[in-house]
């Protein structure tokens, strides 16, 4: 499951359109949402830049005293409020290890904003141009970790997660 107007893999492991799939009628894009994870963004006090995505804009900030990452939609587009949709519902049943965690969202109030557990150590992408290149163990263990982390994501049953943006 998981891109841009709602793809799912089919038996095949082709991405097809929902609606055309044995699952159309039978999945709930958004409104698995459960209101316990909203978030005031009142609460959330933004600090410096992180990232920037086609739809996204990420933070560093703090929540109740924690330091966390949050995604904030740019604009308010139908494509863009799906992506945003299909991410949400996604986080919220992604638990493992060595995928990012959920922590919550602003869904009633724009900008929305996807609030998710801080990486300290940046992304692989920023691991990897660092100046310092981490040792062929630490790049090994990072390696097997993504491995790790998507073979659950590619495993999950009723439907598989495809990230498709792995950075």
């Amino acid at each position: 499951l998981i891109q841009s107007g709602g793809k799912v893999l089919s038996k095949e492991g082709e991405l097809v359109d929902l609606a055309d799939s044995p699952l159309a009628g039978n999945v709930r894009i958004f409104t698995d949402y459960d209101p316990e994870w909203e978030i005031d963004p009142a609460t959330l006090d933004m600090m410096e830049k992180i990232g920037e995505g086609e739809f996204g804009i990420v933070h560093k900030a703090r929540w109740h005293g924690t330091v966390v990452a949050v995604k904030i939609l740019k604009e308010a587009g139908a494509v863009a409020i799906g992506d945003f949709r299909t991410e949400l519902n996604v986080l919220q049943k992604v638990h493992h290890p060595h995928t990012v965690h959920f922590l919550g969202a602003v869904t009633k109030t724009q900008p929305f904003m996807i609030v998710t557990e801080y990486m300290s150590g940046g992304s692989l992408s920023d691991i990897f141009r660092a100046q310092r290149f981490p040792s062929i163990w630490r790049g090994v263990q990072l390696a097997l970790d993504c491995a790790r982390g998507l073979a659950y994501l590619h495993a999950r049953q009723p439907q598989a997660v495809i990230h498709r943006d792995l950075k």
